[in-house]
């Protein structure tokens, strides 16, 4: 209980930090995508020295995004897997190697202040990142743990909404960083693992517009991304972890992911 005060105090700045983030031109719906999976490939099973642990998950995302300054949305839904492989160099510091990949699709509406042109249409989202991450954990046993994750990654994102007459489509292709943790703890045979993860770009967007539109949201555009916040639940005697995503009920981002996998170490 000694350590409280000071895990409220690091939760809360985090907190106060990232929320100040914010997408600049649009939420995008394949970057809100690549924000909701992106943490399940990092929050891996507790550090254990010289140890091996990998941790691949299956999953769904849904949800819908507002994609201009129009109220215009673009739904999405589809299949998104991760991969991760952390080695413990002690309890306390691992290095987490990690993969994403997502493949969707949806549905586009035009918002009630459309300029002329618009129609319902589809819309799609795909994507993948690759990195790397460095794990501290000032904690260890199998009790309460809380790694931090500080990473490396690149990303390559796109999206289209084709009958969309302002934002017809979005690609990036960036490197950029993730920052995270994790506090966790045990009630009965399951374990919770809670978190917070940005994973932010640090290379801008390039955003294709309909013919009768320039300048405004087109073109190259900074992209800034909220935190994720989230659960991991391990069953233990299975070793099966469930991860939820709960930004889109906490901080209205638009996109849900659920997904499970094993952990294995060795």
């Amino acid at each position: 209980m000694r350590h409280s005060p000071i895990i409220a105090l690091i939760l809360c700045s985090f907190v106060l930090t990232q929320q100040s983030h914010a997408y600049t031109i649009i939420i995008d719906p394949s970057i809100a995508t690549a924000s909701a999976v992106a943490p399940s490939a990092i929050i891996e099973n507790d550090l254990k020295a010289h140890t091996w642990s990998i941790h691949p998950t299956l999953g769904y995302f849904s949800g819908t995004s507002t994609v201009d300054g129009e109220e215009s949305t673009a739904s999405s839904h589809g299949i998104a897997g991760t991969g991760e492989a952390v080695y413990s160099l002690s309890d306390h510091i691992g290095i987490n190697f990690s993969f994403m990949g997502y493949n969707g699709s949806g549905t586009f509406t035009p918002g009630a202040n459309e300029v002329p042109g618009g129609s319902t249409g589809s819309s799609s989202v795909s994507g993948w990142l690759f990195g790397a991450a460095l794990v501290l954990d000032p904690f260890s046993g199998d009790g309460f743990r809380m790694p931090f994750f500080f990473g490396l990654n690149y990303e390559a994102l796109k999206s289209s909404t084709p009958t969309s007459p302002i934002v017809t489509s979005l690609s990036l292709n960036s490197p950029g960083y993730t920052l995270g943790f994790s506090p966790r703890f045990n009630i009965g045979f399951l374990r919770f693992e809670p978190f917070m993860v940005t994973t932010t770009p640090t290379s801008k967007g390039n955003v294709t517009c309909g013919p009768n539109v320039s300048g405004g949201p087109c073109g190259a555009q900074n992209i800034q991304i909220v935190p994720v916040f989230g659960v991991n639940v391990v069953y233990l005697p299975w070793k099966l972890a469930f991860f939820f995503n709960l930004s889109s009920l906490l901080l209205g981002t638009g996109v849900s992911f659920y997904s499970f996998g094993p952990q294995w170490t060795f």
